[in-house]
């Protein structure tokens, strides 16, 4: 990973762990980083539990976005993106990518307007 990547994914890091009160090891899954950069001991798990554990986290997210996200209309786009018909683990493996850099927008947009710790 470069160093320009290193940094984006710090500040993602840190506004899933500061603001938005996941835990490191939560923040490190959902990003699909090596929780040991992070200085984390991360257990191997099958890319079949890592999707399944994301989809909890999404799940999770979207029924705190009301609360983190200031603009309704910020809130209400992104949580249109879900439809809790379409969250069954076969469904989210598919299209479990779109919804994690859906999420990773919002937290960019969220930590572009200077609102972490």
């Amino acid at each position: 990973m470069s160093q320009e990547d290193q940094a984006i994914v710090e500040v993602r890091f840190r506004a899933l762990t500061a603001e938005w009160r996941l835990t490191t090891m939560e923040a490190a899954l959902l990003l699909g980083v090596d929780g040991e950069s992070f200085g984390l001991d991360m257990v191997p798990r099958s890319p079949t539990s890592d999707a399944c554990e994301r989809m909890r986290l999404l799940v999770r997210l979207r029924d705190a976005l009301p609360a983190v996200l200031p603009s309704t209309r910020e809130a209400s786009r992104w949580l249109r993106t879900f439809d809790e018909n379409d969250l069954s683990p076969i469904v989210f493996m598919s299209h479990g990518r779109e919804r994690i850099a859906a999420m990773i927008e919002a937290v960019d947009a969220y930590a572009a307007r200077g609102s972490l710790a």
